[in-house]
């Protein structure tokens, strides 16, 4: 027992310390000498989604954290901060930045090109430095509407972990990224790629590998796929999963022994629950739950992303496009999804936002319309909506205590919009300043 508590330490320690190398310390100066100090004046403050916002609130800025929050505005000096840099933002609403859960950043521009019954999602590119290019763009247009952090649910190579450690380093711009690296998945199974060199999940031994390359690569959280796509013939209502229930617990039980969460691919009901029993940690899609899939969901705690927006973008080109039974299938989607999402959330399910931008019609700048998806789509308050685009995303990348909300001691990442999303969740739309870990990204005058 000594030995295993020593190795459990051991293994917290080295989370502690690659997390460190990773991302900006929260204390210190940013660059080594002397502390920086901003203040910022909001209108309207929503600190924390999910409580009252509040009227002429002082923020105050340390660095690249938030040091306090006051009642009024507050000058520089009377703050303790004389020298600071005073940003006005009394005309606004200010709020957390916001938060994707599931991106592709690598992938571009979107295509109808069918081959046979698989969608091709997004152009390609040829290699990987083209590819950095691309993911570097996809960031910045994502920080730039107001995503001060996001989640990249699968991507191949290692362009886009380059992206995410120089975005950490500071050598370029974009939010903070976490990365599965490649999905794990099973023979001819959820593909948006050729196929792989390296071995695929096919057996619990081979699953195990599959998960230690990705965490060896520098993966940040594990992605498998237990179903098909919602365009594939595995990817319908009532299709079985994909992996087999061992080969879902091995992933689980690896990636857990190595401290990494693990989000589940997964349309169908058979597939959601098969994840759910098998103690993953999210469901991406997770499109035709039922009773007991929101039963799974309570028991283990494990968190709902729905990709709802998705449908939102189906034009009456794409649907002509697909083949009859893909055309039957958005059919489902388009009636089903929506009222998934809604008994998940009226069950309390916890549900974080995320859009799926970079798959198909969803680009890259539309991760606003996820939040706005669940308000328009599923009748959830806005107030809710906003809440899992912010706290609800910290929850899942188990950060609570460094994001999602405007507290002291949090990462001083903050947007502004012109009028209020809690009256129009549509004002997401509308993101006119950014700011993260106390750098102003954009400010529309």
């Amino acid at each position: 027992m000594k030995n295993q508590d020593n190795c459990s330490s051991l293994a917290w320690v080295s989370l502690v310390l690659s997390l460190a190398l990773a991302m900006p310390s929260l204390s210190g100066a940013q660059d080594g000498g002397d502390d920086t100090w901003v203040i910022v004046h909001a209108g309207t403050l929503l600190a924390v989604p999910g409580e009252p916002p509040q009227s002429e609130q002082t923020i105050v800025i340390r660095n690249d954290v938030i040091e306090t929050v006051l009642d009024g505005y507050v000058s520089a000096q009377d703050a303790g901060a004389s020298g600071a840099s005073v940003v006005s933002l009394e005309d606004r609403f200010v709020l957390p930045g916001l938060m994707d859960m599931h991106v592709h950043l690598q992938n571009g521009a979107p295509t109808l090109l069918m081959d046979d019954a698989r969608r091709v999602f997004g152009t390609r590119v040829n290699n990987d430095a083209q590819s950095a290019v691309v993911a570097t763009s996809n960031a910045q247009t994502a920080l730039r509407v107001g995503f001060t952090t996001v989640r990249d649910a699968g991507s191949s190579g290692p362009a886009v972990f380059s992206v995410r450690d120089g975005i950490n380093q500071g050598l370029i711009d974009g939010p903070r990224i976490f990365l599965a690296g490649e999905q794990v998945h099973v023979t001819d199974g959820n593909r948006w790629e050729p196929a792989s060199p390296i071995p695929l999940c096919d057996g619990v031994e081979a699953c195990r590998w599959q998960v230690r390359e990705q965490i060896r690569r520098g993966a940040d959280f594990v992605k498998i796929a237990v179903s098909g796509s919602g365009s594939e013939d595995t990817g319908g209502p009532d299709n079985l999963p994909e992996m087999f229930d061992e080969e879902i617990k091995s992933v689980v039980d690896t990636a857990h022994s190595m401290l990494r969460i693990v989000s589940a691919h997964a349309h169908g009901t058979p597939s959601i629950n098969a994840a759910l029993r098998n103690g993953v940690d999210s469901i991406e899609h997770g499109s035709f739950p039922d009773e007991e899939s929101i039963r799974l969901y309570k028991e283990s705690g494990a968190i709902l992303v729905p990709t709802l927006a998705y449908i939102t973008r189906w034009t009456d080109e794409y649907l002509a496009a697909l083949v009859p039974y893909q055309q039957v299938r958005k059919d489902q989607f388009l009636t089903r999804q929506p009222l998934g999402v809604a008994m998940a959330h009226q069950a309390g399910v916890v549900i974080a936002a995320g859009s799926d931008v970079g798959s198909g019609l969803m680009l890259h700048g539309l991760s606003p319309l996820e939040p706005i998806s669940y308000v328009e789509l599923a009748g959830i308050s806005e107030m809710d909506a906003i809440v899992t685009a912010t706290v609800n995303g910290a929850k899942l990348l188990r950060m609570e205590d460094e994001l999602g909300t405007l507290e002291p001691g949090k990462y001083a990442d903050l947007i502004a919009t012109g009028s209020s999303p809690l009256e129009n969740i549509r004002a997401l739309l509308d993101v006119n300043f950014v700011m993260k870990g106390g750098v102003v990204y954009r400010h529309d005058k």
